[in-house]
């Protein structure tokens, strides 16, 4: 609760939690597709929305979005305004793949183009690539310069696409 800035919104979201999962055994791992989380989020939104502030959002999502580098600073700092356009703060929070959401981040790849550092997407790539596997860095290497020369770094970066449907990623596992 101290990390999001929003300690009202984050007891209230608790809250729910426990309303929805109070006979719930939790001792064991919570399926993704569990209903009761779909009833938790639904509950959280209309329960809890009106906890939220604009400045306490918008330094959540600076926070998260720059995930402790401040390279990323101007990139966040554009996408904040194109997210804020078209979504509410509790569809902000709800962090959900919604088509709206989807728009938004169309929005952000377009007025916010070139404000991502190559030298920080890369980084970030190799460091998901080569995750518990460092003799891979070679391949990794091979497969960045594949996916970049097809994709714009803000495509990499907002997850939108399909690695794997790269061309001539074949050649990188040789």
């Amino acid at each position: 609760m101290e990390k999001a800035h929003m300690p009202d919104y984050c007891a209230c979201s608790f809250d729910q939690f426990r309303e929805v999962f109070k006979d719930a055994d939790l001792t064991k791992p919570l399926e993704p597709n569990d209903p009761r989380m779909k009833s938790m989020r639904e509950k959280t939104i209309a329960q809890c929305a009106s906890k939220l502030t604009d400045d306490q959002v918008k330094a959540n999502f600076l926070e998260s979005c720059e995930g402790g580098d401040k390279r990323k600073a101007k990139y966040c700092s554009c996408a904040w305004p194109m997210l804020r356009k078209q979504l509410s703060l509790a569809d902000i929070m709800s962090d959900e793949e919604t088509p709206r959401f989807v728009e938004a981040k169309k929005a952000i790849k377009v007025n916010c183009k070139g404000k991502f550092p190559v030298e920080v997407a890369q980084g970030d790539f190799m460091t998901g690539c080569t995750k518990d596997h460092p003799e891979r860095e070679k391949m990794c290497t091979c497969l960045w310069k594949k996916v970049k020369a097809h994709f714009s770094i803000e495509d990499i970066v907002d997850g939108s696409i399909d690695v794997k449907s790269t061309p001539g990623l074949a050649e990188c596992n040789k």
